[in-house]
């Protein structure tokens, strides 16, 4: 026998004994689970609930405690089966019950967990039921629902989170530019007059005007879109990307002179306000138009429709946009936001509005 083989014998009990203790800790863990759980049952019955009651209140540790550690309680039986249930709250849902009696006890739970101090009714329901609601927001919302009664639930809660319970320009605050792409710019939210943001000359491969200036990850990111177009025979260039303060309070001015406050704020930003001095935004036309207003018409706006998301860029001002951005329909507008945010919002089909209020507001 070789000094190998004797060496794995010897091996071979130790290794034996090893997974033996083991087996035998992992069954000693088990059995005083086992009779911990069944010591729990036993007072549980004695305390009078039963088998399905007990069934229920022991697949949660916390629950489980809870109820051998009190007098037998009508309210944990009531309230342990809705969604969301935390037990650590079963007072406060049995006092919102009982000064609410014909309230859901499912509504009653999600009510209570999100701290809402409302007598209970179908709207305030219906709005905390909503995907984008925010909890912080709740006096605005029931606010906005008695102002206009007409709304749905999901009308109430996006246009409150696009910040249309205020009048524009109302309510102002500054842009938090330390979101960088994410940063948002409307007739809420205003830019310094100095503000810009790593800006970059674009070539004319990708400019029709010479001397453009765009964000340089939004201009590395419109070069690769407007390559991949040009695959295709497509041509998508900038028509109109950075707009100093100055720049845009000139172009304002002459729009207000011209066609009154009413279009101009429809159509135009005020200065500070305009996406376009972020220099993340600019406005695209193809190789042979001549005005936006062909653009929508073009086989280039189409593969935008498909395409813009996957390269970061989104239709910032949309269709059935205009209450919730504060500005008529652009089919020519793209806003580079990143490639996670541009297939948030596309999948969705919601505004960067929405999408502000509901993903950076609401972390």
């Amino acid at each position: 026998m070789t000094k190998r083989k004797k060496a794995r014998m010897k091996k071979a009990p130790i290794v034996f004994l090893v997974i033996l203790s083991l087996i035998l800790g992992i069954c000693f863990i088990m059995r005083t689970y086992d009779l911990k759980l069944i010591a729990s049952i036993n007072k549980l019955e004695k305390l009078g609930y039963n088998k399905l009651e007990i069934d229920t209140i022991s697949k949660d540790e916390e629950t489980l405690n809870y109820a051998i550690s009190n007098d037998y309680n009508e309210s944990l039986i009531t309230f342990m089966n809705a969604s969301g249930f935390d037990v650590n709250k079963l007072n406060d849902y049995q006092t919102y019950l009982e000064n609410n009696n014909n309230a859901n006890i499912d509504d009653v739970v999600l009510i209570v967990n999100n701290d809402i101090d409302y007598k209970y009714d179908n709207v305030l329901v219906s709005v905390v039921k909503e995907k984008y609601f925010i909890k912080d927001r709740i006096n605005r919302y029931m606010k906005y629902a008695e102002d206009f009664p007409s709304l749905n639930s999901y009308k109430i809660v996006t246009y409150v989170n696009s910040n249309l319970d205020f009048d524009y320009y109302t309510n102002v605050s500054d842009s938090d530019t330390s979101l960088k792409t994410l940063m948002l710019v409307n007739k809420y939210y205003k830019l310094d007059e100095n503000y810009s943001l790593d800006l970059v000359e674009m070539d004319m491969k990708y400019s029709k005007r010479e001397g453009s200036m765009l964000n340089k990850e939004a201009y590395e990111a419109f070069k690769r879109l407007s390559d991949a177009a040009r695959l295709e025979d497509l041509s998508i260039l900038n028509q109109s990307a950075y707009r100093s303060y100055n720049t845009q309070s000139n172009l304002y001015n002459n729009y207000l002179k011209q066609d009154g406050l009413e279009w101009t704020d429809k159509w135009s930003a005020r200065p500070g306000h305009s996406e376009h001095q972020t220099g993340l935004a600019l406005d695209v036309l193809t190789k042979d138009c001549t005005s936006l207003g062909e653009f929508e018409k073009t086989e280039e706006f189409k593969w935008m429709q498909k395409n813009a998301h996957k390269y970061g860029f989104i239709l910032r001002y949309p269709k059935d946009g205009t209450l919730k951005t504060g500005y008529g329909y652009e089919p020519w507008h793209y806003r580079y936001v990143g490639l996670d945010a541009a297939k948030t919002i596309y999948e969705e089909k919601i505004t960067f509005e929405e999408y502000y209020a509901y993903y950076i507001l609401k972390k």
